[in-house]
């Protein structure tokens, strides 16, 4: 009985990691992947797929692509934490302000308090401090809890990283045109269609980020 509750405890902290993986990380990527492929036309067309029935996608080339998928939004989330960062700091102030009474109770107790307490003239570096503080005392609550928090993160993630994505799209469509001169797979008018999706995923991740703040926030609040 033991060891099987052991496993089902193990189990339940593999899962966040896992969808924090796929959705974070291994989406942004695959999207980049599959676009950058479209853009140097190496898709095949249906009719060569009806003609070269081998192309199907074995096992192998499937996990390969997982894979590649997998490096690739990894690589992504760097540039996707320093983009971010345009705003971070002005989600965070408009969250604190509109709960101050708790972001002041929570930068006392979780973090020791800060120098300033005003949520306008607090540094970025401050606001990472009281993120990552409330999100591990709060995991530390409930593995409800935990899921939850680790969800609404890794879609804000998956946003940011959509929209370097394709910001890096952007840049190789043009890089590529510039420097080989080679003829562009792709028109303005889906250049613009790839900024604009990177400008709503973006927006996007904004508005996951403030959700989860404020989640953070409340279930704080609960426990006063």
């Amino acid at each position: 009985m033991s060891d099987g509750s052991e496993q089902i405890s193990a189990l339940g902290q593999i899962v966040p990691e896992f969808h924090f993986d796929l959705v974070a990380r291994i989406i942004p990527g695959a999207y980049t992947i599959a676009v950058l492929i479209w853009i140097l036309d190496l898709l095949p067309t249906p009719c060569s797929l009806l003609q070269e029935p081998s192309w199907v996608p074995s096992a192998i080339a499937f996990m390969t692509f997982v894979a590649g998928a997998y490096v690739v939004g990894l690589l992504l989330e760097p540039a996707s934490v320093e983009l971010g960062k345009i705003h971070f700091r002005r989600t965070w102030i408009t969250a604190a302000c509109a709960n101050r009474a708790i972001f002041l109770l929570a930068l006392e107790r979780l973090v020791g308090g800060c120098e300033e307490t005003d949520p306008e003239k607090l540094q970025c570096r401050d606001f990472v401090r009281i993120l990552r503080s409330l999100e591990d005392h709060l995991k530390q609550k409930s593995e409800a809890t935990s899921r939850l928090l680790s969800k609404m993160a890794a879609e804000s993630r998956c946003c940011q990283s959509l929209g370097t994505g394709s910001l890096v799209t952007i840049l190789f469509i043009w890089g590529r045109y510039i420097v080989v001169r080679a003829g562009m797979r792709v028109s303005i008018v889906e250049t613009v269609s790839f900024l604009t999706f990177g400008v709503i995923a973006q927006l996007a991740a904004q508005r996951r980020f403030d959700s989860l703040i404020r989640r953070q926030l409340s279930l704080f609040a609960q426990e006063l």
